[in-house]
């Protein structure tokens, strides 16, 4: 199968077999969520808003968190340990432990929401979503001290979610941040789990190939659709 600029549809455990030995120069992805917040009560006033966001996740069946197995199949197509991935907080002591025992390193890297919603079952805010880092070299270096920072401000991307018609979107200006510290142009970015396709969209502009995997019919149609649009508007300029 042609692996450069291509969406697959299909289960990311699955499909990932078709991919070469070190073949991947990064991998990009937001993997399912572990979702085990307490539901407030029925009495609090967040009690709708927090329902809603479960609902979504749960209709989607992004709630349940992935298989850490698929970790093998990462590493087994990557060129070295180079990958983002944004996970839940609870996600984050399996993750680190799996890359920690392959002696990579590894960073946290923050997208913190100023206009997040208050707190609720007595616990800080859920006011920021965690990137993890992991690489076992330095492969390429932030250009500025902006782009190098570990945590990034931006108020929910509401819109984006309206627009894309998917829970979890994250903001493609972050995406480019990333993706461009740690590859060069013409590098192989891969996310296994591309939802509506940020990443593909992101490593375009930036003059990265891109290969993205989804299994949900929905959102693997946003994505292909998203990237046409995105070459006709690149084409353009």
């Amino acid at each position: 199968m042609e692996i450069e600029n291509q969406i697959w549809l299909g289960d990311s455990l699955e499909l990932m077999k078709q991919i070469p030995d070190k073949s991947i120069d990064l991998i990009m992805t937001d993997i399912p969520y572990l979702y085990l917040e307490k539901k407030p009560s029925p009495k609090s006033c967040l009690y709708g808003a927090v329902m809603k966001t479960r609902v979504e996740l749960e209709q989607t069946e992004i709630d349940k968190g992935i298989d850490i197995k698929w970790l093998d199949e990462a590493c087994r197509v990557m060129k070295k340990i180079n990958m983002y991935i944004w996970m839940s907080k609870f996600q984050i002591p399996e993750y680190l432990n799996y890359f920690v025992q392959k002696k990579a390193s590894y960073e946290f890297i923050l997208w913190l929401k100023p206009d997040a919603m208050p707190l609720h079952n007595c616990k800080y805010n859920s006011d920021k979503e965690y990137c993890l880092y992991f690489r076992k070299e330095a492969y390429c270096q932030p250009k500025d001290n902006y782009s190098a920072a570990t945590y990034y401000i931006r108020n929910k991307n509401s819109q984006d979610k309206a627009d894309l018609g998917h829970p979890t979107p994250k903001p493609v200006d972050i995406t480019k941040i990333l993706i461009e510290n740690s590859t060069h142009e013409g590098d192989l970015v891969l996310d296994p789990f591309v939802g509506s396709g940020t990443t593909c969209v992101a490593a375009h502009q930036l003059k990265r190939k891109y290969l993205g995997i989804e299994k949900n019919e929905q959102f693997y149609k946003i994505a292909v659709d998203r990237m046409e649009y995105e070459k006709k508007v690149l084409e353009l300029f």
